[in-house]
């Protein structure tokens, strides 16, 4: 498989050593909205980006990556969950610091 890592660089791995013991499943959740790839266009796409890639959480993860080699659109559920929450942790978030949360140099 050839997969973007969150040290900024896709790379090529076999998918027994990338999962480890952990369950693999394809998702191709977009596909009902969006025309996907031939196979052999997603492996080119995918193989033109070996190398160093900027990873970036919310604009450009594994999830963006795999939906740009199948889509060429730059598509993420974990992103899209996470600005979601947006409105109810940040000001969880700014809340905390008011009040004196928990600081990494407060603890011990």
């Amino acid at each position: 498989m050839i997969h973007l890592t969150d040290d900024d660089e896709v790379t090529r791995q076999l998918v027994a050593d990338y999962a480890g013991s952990s369950s693999v499943r394809i998702s191709n959740i977009w596909d009902s909205k969006h025309s996907p790839y031939s196979a052999e266009e997603i492996v080119r796409r995918a193989k033109s980006k070996l190398g160093h890639y900027e990873y970036n959480t919310l604009t450009s993860n594994c999830e963006h990556f795999a939906t740009w080699c199948r889509y060429n659109k730059f598509l993420s559920m974990q992103s899209l969950r996470t600005v979601a929450a947006w409105p109810v942790t940040l000001p969880a978030i700014g809340l905390s610091k008011l009040f004196g949360g928990i600081s990494s140099s407060s603890r011990s």
